[in-house]
């Protein structure tokens, strides 16, 4: 029991840890198994992607959303990163 257990977490870690490479390899391994005849109809198939993507989404959301407001204190001096070949500058975050 503990065995399975084990093999669960180490799944569930995956999943979340990675939400969106297990979304391309559910719908990947389903347009197989359907190629391969699995014998669902297109709206099976739509159902399973449309649930998998916005469970996985929710997941992914999860992931990337801050938690929290982080705040500069007003007039620290910052470094105001560009792009390219223009060179950096300092400003007064307000």
């Amino acid at each position: 029991m503990n065995a399975l257990r084990d093999i669960w977490a180490g799944i569930w870690s995956r999943i979340t840890g990675e939400p969106v490479l297990t979304l391309a390899i559910v719908q990947m391994a389903l347009a197989l198994a359907v190629s391969f005849g699995l014998g669902w109809t297109g709206e099976q198939v739509g159902a399973v992607v449309a649930f998998t993507a916005a469970m996985l989404g929710w997941v992914a959301r999860r992931q990337v959303t801050p938690i929290a407001a982080p705040a500069i204190p007003e007039g620290t001096l910052v470094t105001v990163v560009t792009p390219g070949d223009a060179p950096n500058r300092k400003a007064v975050a307000l």
